[in-house]
């Protein structure tokens, strides 16, 4: 199939990953389709992130656009990522870890699928395409070839309840549509993993899909376990009031 072009843009959060950025930009700059905007928003970092981001800037050929914080406050991924996302204007956005590398034909191959998602869905609904991602160590080194395998996760299996249990899409290897970041913005205060909530508002309102093939490369590093079920029973009821806060879900 054919790609039709769209326009999009990448939205990254940082926060003091100076040791994996350079690796990281190269591979966005790189796509077989170049996004129109790389917008990068750091979190307070202490290292020389802004350094290293402040020099993509003057050598990209695709434009980068830093945020600017208002205030010396550290807001954490979900709330930086949702930043992003308020700031962005794009049709479509993919969404950008600080430490992974994504194959040079990511991008095409999402679209791809955004496309066929849209042929089936229509164009205006919430639409979200994620994909599979190996996993390697802080050295770039294997750690298995696939990272829903190895989790033993099952995304195909994405209607509301089943994500509302478990999420099994990562938003470092996600593409979403404008009407899925409308949808889910502002996000709820209850939230905490902001893949795991367009992922829910996407499964309620419009329409998921997956690819079963690795795009990029997931880097692993110590992090703290987010996932209990206070935070899905919050997460439920969240859906359930989305009437009153999100009227374009009910």
């Amino acid at each position: 199939m054919a790609v039709v072009v769209k326009t999009y843009e990448v939205v990254m959060a940082t926060c003091n990953g100076e040791r994996f950025l350079d690796q990281q930009i190269e591979s966005i700059i790189h796509q077989t389709i170049l996004p129109q905007r790389l917008l990068i928003a750091d979190d307070c970092s202490l290292d020389q992130s802004l350094s290293c981001l402040r020099h993509w800037q003057n050598k990209s050929a695709v434009p980068i656009e830093l945020v600017q914080t208002e205030e010396p406050k550290r807001l954490g991924s979900c709330r930086n990522f949702e930043r992003l996302l308020m700031k962005s204007t794009a049709p479509y956005l993919m969404l950008s870890d600080q430490d992974d590398v994504w194959d040079l034909d990511k991008a095409e191959r999402l679209l791809q699928q955004m496309e066929l998602l849209e042929q089936r869905l229509g164009p205006d609904r919430p639409l979200l395409v994620h994909a599979d991602q190996r996993l390697i160590d802080a050295e770039g080194q294997a750690i298995h070839e696939s990272f829903h395998r190895c989790q033993g996760l099952e995304p195909e299996r994405a209607g509301l309840f089943e994500i509302g249990l478990q999420n099994v899409v990562t938003g470092c290897a996600s593409l979403v549509n404008r009407s899925a970041v409308v949808h889910a913005l502002p996000f709820p205060d209850a939230v905490v993993l902001h893949d795991w909530w367009l992922a829910l508002v996407v499964a309620q309102a419009g329409g998921l899909t997956y690819l079963p093939q690795q795009c990029s490369s997931y880097r692993q590093h110590q992090a703290n376990v987010v996932g209990a079920r206070g935070w899905r029973r919050q997460f439920i009821k969240r859906l359930r009031d989305l009437d009153v806060r999100h009227p374009r879900l009910a």
